[in-house]
């Protein structure tokens, strides 16, 4: 009987919380098109002494069509801003030289009622010793975060495709902000 009782009450969770991940529906932007898209993060290993904030844009096919949906993807067209607990805009930091190589992703597939998750970070700017964190997203779009700094910051972009041929995806889609890991 008690077994019975563990195995109904683990089966209401499962249904009632559902799975949990790639497909929840916190923080997506609005449908544009057909695609939505978001922003998450993952703290990663530490240089210099100073935490790595790597950045994943993560899309999501909910066209209401079978085809599959082809993104022209070009990191230069996404747009950030980091904001602080007051919705004000924090200026990007002045890391110094700035020093990458990048390899074009192209134009990305998303078959229907698919996802896709994948690490935008850059890797260019000069890194500070001893930081509270550093995201960076681009020569214009990094941030360094002051070691015990105690506010809470968000990140938002957008991204946006110009019109094509076919089934090549158009649009601007607003990402919500999500609250940037500068604290362990």
């Amino acid at each position: 009987m008690k077994r019975m009782f563990v195995i109904a009450l683990a089966l209401f969770c499962f249904a009632t919380l559902g799975p949990m991940g790639a497909n929840d529906d916190i923080h997506w932007s609005s449908p544009v098109n057909g695609l939505q898209a978001r922003l998450s993060f993952s703290r990663q290993q530490s240089f210099n002494g100073t935490p790595l904030i790597a950045t994943y844009l993560e899309l999501r096919n909910v066209a209401d069509v079978a085809n599959v949906m082809e993104v022209p993807f070009k990191p230069e067209l996404i747009q950030f801003e980091v904001l602080d607990e007051q919705d004000k805009v924090v200026a990007p930091t002045n890391t110094g030289p700035y020093d990458e190589l990048t390899v074009e992703l192209g134009t990305l597939r998303l078959p229907h009622d698919s996802y896709l998750r994948f690490n935008i970070s850059h890797h260019g700017a000069g890194i500070s010793k001893n930081q509270g964190a550093l995201l960076d997203l681009g020569v214009l779009s990094c941030w360094v975060f002051s070691p015990g700094d105690k506010h809470t910051y968000y990140l938002r972009g957008r991204f946006s495709s110009a019109p094509g041929k076919g089934r090549i995806w158009s649009g601007v889609i607003e990402m919500p902000k999500v609250k940037v890991p500068t604290a362990e």
